[in-house]
């Protein structure tokens, strides 16, 4: 889950984009990995230290260099193999654990999206950091959330950095 949370939180991907990342999608020299966007676009995105280890060490599980890094990563831990519908499931077990209801994967990725709106103060670079085509569909994610779904997303990113994978 580690992998999929960072996937989603720090790169700002949605939550299929995160499960399809592969050892095939990863250039490790150039430390990126190469996605397909829900409109069907290649989009290539650099990722960080700790998201280019744990794609490395589930590259080291690969027999099909095209399965999904979250699941040989449980598969390297677990000797099964995760679907998306069972990752799903441990998200909601997750948030459960964590005393949070109603949150999802994509609301990490409206989380950066703020964040970058918040560092920038500009919405051209939130629009190319999420690699939206329409700024009107960057502006759906600069909204305000609520005190109550704030303090969510601070319980469920700090109980995830206080848990040993």
């Amino acid at each position: 889950m580690r992998l999929f949370i960072l996937l989603c939180w720090k790169l700002g991907l949605r939550h299929r984009a995160a499960w399809d990342v592969s050892p095939s999608s990863y250039d490790r020299e150039r430390q990126t990995i190469l996605i397909t966007t829900k409109n069907k676009k290649s989009r290539t995105i650099p990722v960080t230290p700790d998201i280019a280890t744990l794609i490395e060490a589930a590259s080291l599980y690969a027999g099909d260099p095209n399965e999904s890094c979250v699941s040989l990563l449980r598969r390297g831990s677990t000797g099964k193999p995760m679907s998306h519908r069972t990752m799903h499931a441990a998200w909601v077990r997750l948030c459960k654990k964590a005393g949070i209801e109603g949150l999802t994967p994509h609301d990490l990725r409206r989380t950066v999206a703020n964040s970058v709106m918040n560092v920038t103060h500009d919405l051209r670079a939130v629009q190319s950091y999420l690699g939206h085509d329409s700024l009107a569909s960057t502006m759906h994610y600069i909204a305000p959330f609520t005190e109550e779904k704030l303090r969510d997303l601070q319980t469920l990113l700090k109980f995830h950095s206080e848990v040993k994978q």
